[in-house]
Protein backbone atom coordinates (compact mmCIF):
# COMPACT_ATOMS: atom_id res chain seq x y z
CA UNK A 1 0.00 0.00 0.00
CA UNK A 2 2.79 2.39 0.90
CA UNK A 3 4.66 1.48 -2.24
CA UNK A 4 1.58 2.21 -4.39
CA UNK A 5 1.08 5.66 -2.81
CA UNK A 6 4.74 6.58 -3.22
CA UNK A 7 4.70 5.56 -6.87
CA UNK A 8 1.54 7.56 -7.51
CA UNK A 9 3.05 10.60 -5.83
CA UNK A 10 6.21 10.31 -7.92
CA UNK A 11 4.10 9.93 -11.06
CA UNK A 12 2.12 13.05 -10.25
CA UNK A 13 5.36 14.96 -9.65
CA UNK A 14 6.76 13.73 -12.94
CA UNK A 15 3.57 14.70 -14.75
CA UNK A 16 3.68 18.09 -13.08
CA UNK A 17 7.30 18.52 -14.14
CA UNK A 18 6.40 17.71 -17.74
CA UNK A 19 3.62 20.28 -17.66
CA UNK A 20 6.03 22.89 -16.29
CA UNK A 21 8.54 22.07 -19.03
CA UNK A 22 5.87 22.39 -21.71
CA UNK A 23 4.77 25.73 -20.26
CA UNK A 24 8.37 26.95 -20.16
CA UNK A 25 8.90 25.92 -23.78
CA UNK A 26 5.70 27.67 -24.89
CA UNK A 27 6.71 30.77 -22.93
CA UNK A 28 10.16 30.81 -24.56
CA UNK A 29 8.58 30.51 -27.99
CA UNK A 30 6.16 33.33 -27.21
CA UNK A 31 8.93 35.58 -25.95
CA UNK A 32 11.04 34.83 -29.03
CA UNK A 33 8.09 35.62 -31.32
CA UNK A 34 7.41 38.88 -29.46
CA UNK A 35 11.08 39.84 -29.66
CA UNK A 36 11.08 39.22 -33.42
CA UNK A 37 7.95 41.31 -33.84
CA UNK A 38 9.49 44.12 -31.80
CA UNK A 39 12.69 43.92 -33.86
CA UNK A 40 10.78 44.18 -37.11
CA UNK A 41 8.76 47.12 -35.81
CA UNK A 42 11.94 48.88 -34.69
CA UNK A 43 13.37 48.42 -38.18
CA UNK A 44 10.11 49.57 -39.79
CA UNK A 45 10.15 46.50 -42.00
CA UNK A 46 6.97 46.43 -44.05
CA UNK A 47 5.40 43.49 -45.79
CA UNK A 48 6.41 44.95 -49.15
CA UNK A 49 10.05 45.16 -48.09
CA UNK A 50 9.95 41.59 -46.85
CA UNK A 51 8.55 40.37 -50.16
CA UNK A 52 11.16 42.27 -52.13
CA UNK A 53 13.92 40.86 -49.94
CA UNK A 54 12.51 37.34 -50.32
CA UNK A 55 12.69 37.41 -54.12
CA UNK A 56 16.31 38.59 -54.27
CA UNK A 57 18.49 36.24 -56.29
CA UNK A 58 21.74 36.94 -54.44
CA UNK A 59 20.82 38.65 -51.15
CA UNK A 60 23.51 40.14 -48.94
CA UNK A 61 22.62 40.80 -45.30
CA UNK A 62 23.50 44.00 -43.49
CA UNK A 63 26.21 42.26 -41.44
CA UNK A 64 27.82 40.70 -44.51
CA UNK A 65 27.61 43.99 -46.40
CA UNK A 66 29.64 45.81 -43.78
CA UNK A 67 32.04 42.89 -43.36
CA UNK A 68 32.80 42.75 -47.09
CA UNK A 69 33.00 46.53 -47.31
CA UNK A 70 35.45 46.52 -44.39
CA UNK A 71 37.50 43.90 -46.20
CA UNK A 72 37.66 46.11 -49.30
CA UNK A 73 38.57 49.23 -47.34
CA UNK A 74 41.16 47.37 -45.31
CA UNK A 75 42.90 45.91 -48.35
CA UNK A 76 42.79 48.19 -51.41
CA UNK A 77 43.41 51.72 -50.01
CA UNK A 78 46.41 50.57 -47.90
CA UNK A 79 47.75 48.72 -50.95
CA UNK A 80 47.40 51.97 -52.91
CA UNK A 81 49.40 53.79 -50.25
CA UNK A 82 52.15 51.16 -50.45
CA UNK A 83 52.23 51.47 -54.23
CA UNK A 84 52.33 55.27 -54.05
CA UNK A 85 55.29 55.12 -51.65
CA UNK A 86 57.43 52.55 -53.40
CA UNK A 87 56.58 52.82 -57.10
CA UNK A 88 58.65 55.99 -57.76
CA UNK A 89 61.87 54.41 -56.49
CA UNK A 90 61.06 50.86 -57.53
CA UNK A 91 59.39 48.08 -55.61
CA UNK A 92 62.56 46.03 -55.36
CA UNK A 93 64.30 48.73 -53.34
CA UNK A 94 61.90 48.18 -50.47
CA UNK A 95 62.48 44.39 -50.10
CA UNK A 96 61.92 43.58 -46.40
CA UNK A 97 60.03 46.80 -45.64
CA UNK A 98 57.45 46.29 -48.36
CA UNK A 99 56.96 42.71 -47.18
CA UNK A 100 56.24 44.01 -43.69
CA UNK A 101 53.83 46.60 -45.05
CA UNK A 102 51.98 43.99 -47.09
CA UNK A 103 51.62 41.86 -43.96
CA UNK A 104 50.20 44.91 -42.18
CA UNK A 105 47.86 45.38 -45.15
CA UNK A 106 46.52 41.85 -44.76
CA UNK A 107 46.05 42.35 -41.03
CA UNK A 108 44.15 45.59 -41.66
CA UNK A 109 41.86 43.83 -44.12
CA UNK A 110 41.12 41.07 -41.62
CA UNK A 111 40.40 43.62 -38.88
CA UNK A 112 38.07 45.54 -41.19
CA UNK A 113 36.21 42.36 -42.09
CA UNK A 114 35.82 41.04 -38.54
CA UNK A 115 34.70 44.39 -37.14
CA UNK A 116 32.10 44.84 -39.88
CA UNK A 117 29.35 43.14 -37.86
CA UNK A 118 29.94 45.47 -34.91
CA UNK A 119 29.75 48.49 -37.21
CA UNK A 120 26.52 47.21 -38.77
CA UNK A 121 25.04 46.90 -35.26
CA UNK A 122 26.03 50.49 -34.50
CA UNK A 123 24.45 51.71 -37.73
CA UNK A 124 21.28 49.76 -36.97
CA UNK A 125 21.09 51.22 -33.45
CA UNK A 126 21.16 54.84 -34.63
CA UNK A 127 18.59 54.31 -37.37
CA UNK A 128 15.73 55.68 -35.27
CA UNK A 129 17.68 58.76 -34.23
CA UNK A 130 16.85 62.14 -35.78
CA UNK A 131 18.38 62.59 -39.22
CA UNK A 132 20.78 65.30 -38.13
CA UNK A 133 22.02 63.07 -35.30
CA UNK A 134 22.68 60.23 -37.73
CA UNK A 135 24.65 62.56 -40.01
CA UNK A 136 26.73 63.57 -37.00
CA UNK A 137 27.32 60.03 -35.72
CA UNK A 138 28.04 58.20 -38.98
CA UNK A 139 31.34 60.01 -39.63
CA UNK A 140 32.40 59.32 -36.05
CA UNK A 141 31.57 55.62 -36.41
CA UNK A 142 33.49 55.50 -39.69
CA UNK A 143 36.42 57.33 -38.13
CA UNK A 144 36.55 54.86 -35.25
CA UNK A 145 36.17 51.86 -37.57
CA UNK A 146 38.99 52.96 -39.84
CA UNK A 147 41.26 54.06 -37.01
CA UNK A 148 40.93 50.77 -35.15
CA UNK A 149 41.43 48.62 -38.26
CA UNK A 150 44.31 50.73 -39.55
CA UNK A 151 45.89 50.93 -36.11
CA UNK A 152 45.81 47.15 -35.70
CA UNK A 153 47.48 46.60 -39.05
CA UNK A 154 49.92 49.48 -38.71
CA UNK A 155 51.07 48.30 -35.29
CA UNK A 156 52.89 45.50 -37.11
CA UNK A 157 55.32 48.12 -38.45
CA UNK A 158 56.96 49.10 -35.18
CA UNK A 159 55.02 51.23 -32.70
CA UNK A 160 54.64 54.43 -34.69
CA UNK A 161 53.17 52.43 -37.58
CA UNK A 162 50.02 51.97 -35.51
CA UNK A 163 49.53 55.73 -35.22
CA UNK A 164 50.09 56.24 -38.94
CA UNK A 165 47.75 53.36 -39.77
CA UNK A 166 45.09 54.77 -37.45
CA UNK A 167 45.45 58.20 -39.06
CA UNK A 168 45.04 56.97 -42.63
CA UNK A 169 42.40 54.40 -41.67
CA UNK A 170 40.38 56.98 -39.80
CA UNK A 171 40.41 59.31 -42.79
CA UNK A 172 39.22 56.50 -45.07
CA UNK A 173 36.44 55.40 -42.70
CA UNK A 174 35.35 58.98 -42.07
CA UNK A 175 34.83 59.47 -45.80
CA UNK A 176 33.57 56.07 -46.86
CA UNK A 177 31.05 55.00 -44.22
CA UNK A 178 28.46 57.82 -44.47
CA UNK A 179 28.35 57.54 -48.25
CA UNK A 180 28.06 53.76 -48.10
CA UNK A 181 25.23 53.87 -45.55
CA UNK A 182 23.23 56.37 -47.60
CA UNK A 183 23.53 54.37 -50.82
CA UNK A 184 22.97 51.05 -49.07
CA UNK A 185 19.73 52.23 -47.44
CA UNK A 186 18.38 53.54 -50.73
CA UNK A 187 18.78 50.14 -52.42
CA UNK A 188 18.16 47.66 -49.59
CA UNK A 189 14.97 46.05 -48.34
CA UNK A 190 14.52 44.55 -44.86
CA UNK A 191 18.23 45.07 -44.19
CA UNK A 192 19.10 43.03 -47.28
CA UNK A 193 20.63 44.23 -50.53
CA UNK A 194 21.01 42.50 -53.87
CA UNK A 195 24.59 41.56 -54.68
CA UNK A 196 24.43 43.31 -58.06
CA UNK A 197 23.70 46.54 -56.17
CA UNK A 198 26.13 46.00 -53.32
CA UNK A 199 29.20 45.38 -55.46
CA UNK A 200 29.02 48.62 -57.49
CA UNK A 201 28.46 50.66 -54.33
CA UNK A 202 31.24 49.09 -52.28
CA UNK A 203 33.78 48.80 -55.09
CA UNK A 204 32.95 52.26 -56.47
CA UNK A 205 33.57 53.97 -53.12
CA UNK A 206 36.71 51.95 -52.45
CA UNK A 207 38.22 52.47 -55.91
CA UNK A 208 37.44 56.20 -55.79
CA UNK A 209 39.42 56.46 -52.57
CA UNK A 210 42.25 54.46 -54.15
CA UNK A 211 42.24 56.77 -57.15
CA UNK A 212 42.46 59.80 -54.87
CA UNK A 213 45.42 58.25 -53.05
CA UNK A 214 47.22 57.52 -56.31
CA UNK A 215 46.49 61.00 -57.59
CA UNK A 216 44.41 59.85 -60.58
Amino acid sequence: MVTRNTTGLEKRKADGGDVVNVIDDRLDQLLAANAEIARRKSLNISGLHERKAAVMIHPVSLERSFAYFGLMLGSLPPASIIWAIFSPSGIADGNWLIGLMLAANILTAIAGYLSGKLVSDCVRQIRDFPLWTQFALLPLIGLSWGAISGGIGGALILIYGGFIGALFGGAVGLTALPLFVILHRSLSYADTIERKHFLPIASGITLTICGFILGL
